[in-house]
């Protein structure tokens, strides 16, 4: 048969905000999240790159997770529609499965995902599924290539999930394995079992770890895909770079499959990836105001334009933060788009205020400890509705403890 091409893509994560404080300045998009708009921009990439290649793309796999949250707001929803579209209008077959982030918390929600189908995808949400013949509208894939879909909300170790001899086996599905480098981090999936792997597959396409072109086993093709955009520190690369560095891009996947046991693979990067960068940390138990400085000039001097940064000040005794001079950090810190300073002091008298707190003031403490210490990638309005709950709760059971005395 001639090769069958295959785009693999995952962990879009359309509707991902990021800092609350991280607004677009100019333009059309004012006001608007930087994040966001930069994980849309990740998909239009998509959306015009794809149908251009040559020799054409036969079928686009997304590994899950396309939006981040299972009730996505309107401009995610019409940049997943505007992907699926242009995709579909050139003849290109898309499957999409739902990950752990698409995947509703209550069964009357309903998949985010679904309406896709509309535009002419496949979506498996739920349970396992097989896509195979008749199924494709492009007669290149009828007779040689089966997918076998398995969403988050299942268990993909599942016996019944078998490669069909004589076709070309794609397994799509959403989990982290413990060979990966995310294997204990962050929100995750199900798990990817080794024995799954191993189930001769022609290429097993994987979501739920965001680092590109990671392959979980050395010897059978499995990869993930990976994120388009680092969303988060904890999976931005260092800079500066060292070689080997699973986060140093992001992008899409080419597989082509030339049978059934013969795939090759080639990563094709996003060239838009907007820099989100770890510059290490700084011991600062003997340093003075001035030489922390020079240490953080030294460490922004080559950052790229428009780096979401962030930097860890280590053994800060209260006095060094206090002799910064915060005027000349500022013009550190707007080298960046973001320099996120994380300061970790090791005194161990925790200087408060001596104003008592009172119940109005406890939800704009909370929002103003996060304005200082949230992360790029925290989901800060839900920290915020959590912290507000959390307290009102604790005024709720202080008023029952008084009525029950």
């Amino acid at each position: 048969m001639d090769p069958i091409r295959i785009i693999h893509i995952a962990d879009l994560h359309l509707g991902f905000t990021g800092p609350p404080t991280l607004l677009v300045s100019e333009g059309e998009q004012a006001g608007r999240p930087v994040r966001e708009v930069d994980v849309e921009r990740a998909a239009a990439w998509m959306a015009d790159t794809i149908p251009r290649l040559t020799p054409a793309i036969d079928l686009v796999l997304v590994a899950g997770d396309l939006f981040h949250r299972s009730t996505p707001l309107p401009r995610a929803v019409a940049s997943a529609a505007h992907l699926v579209a242009r995709l579909r209008g050139v003849g290109i077959d898309v499957v999409i499965i739902d990950g752990n982030h698409d995947t509703p918390s209550r069964v009357t929600q309903g998949s985010p995902t679904a309406f896709l189908e509309a535009l002419g995808s496949w979506v498996v949400s739920g349970q396992p599924r097989q896509i195979r013949g008749d199924d494709w509208s492009n007669a290149r894939l009828r007779s040689h290539v089966v997918v076998h879909a398995v969403p988050a909300s299942t268990d993909p170790g599942d016996d019944g999930v078998q490669p069909e001899p004589g076709h070309v086996n794609i397994l799509l599905a959403h989990g982290r394995h413990d060979g990966t480098s995310e294997a204990n981090s962050g929100r995750r999936g199900a798990t990817i079992s080794s024995d799954l792997l191993r189930r001769g597959w022609t290429y097993a396409a994987l979501g739920d770890c965001h680092a590109h072109g990671e392959r979980p086993l050395t010897d059978v093709p499995a990869y993930y895909a990976g994120s388009a955009e680092a969303l988060t520190f904890g999976e931005a690369p260092e800079h500066p770079a060292r070689s080997g560095d699973p986060y140093a891009s992001g992008g899409m996947l080419l597989v082509t499959a030339a049978s059934a046991a013969d795939v090759a693979v080639t990563s094709l990067p996003y060239p838009g990836r907007r820099a989100v960068v770890r510059l290490g940390e700084v011991d600062g138990e003997h340093l003075s105001g001035d030489q922390l400085l020079d240490e953080l000039d030294a460490r922004t001097s080559a950052v790229p334009d428009g780096a979401v940064a962030s930097v860890k000040v280590r053994r800060c005794p209260p006095h060094l933060r206090a002799s910064v001079n915060m005027t000349r950090l500022k013009g550190l810190q707007a080298r960046c788009l973001l320099l996120d300073v994380e300061w970790e002091v090791v005194d161990p008298e925790v200087l408060q205020s001596e104003v008592p707190a009172s119940p109005g003031r406890l939800e704009d403490q909370w929002s103003a400890y996060l304005d200082d210490h949230a992360h790029p990638g925290e989901d800060v309005a839900w920290l915020l509705e959590r912290g507000g709950a959390l307290l009102q709760q604790a005024r709720d059971s202080g008023l029952h403890a008084e009525e029950e005395l």
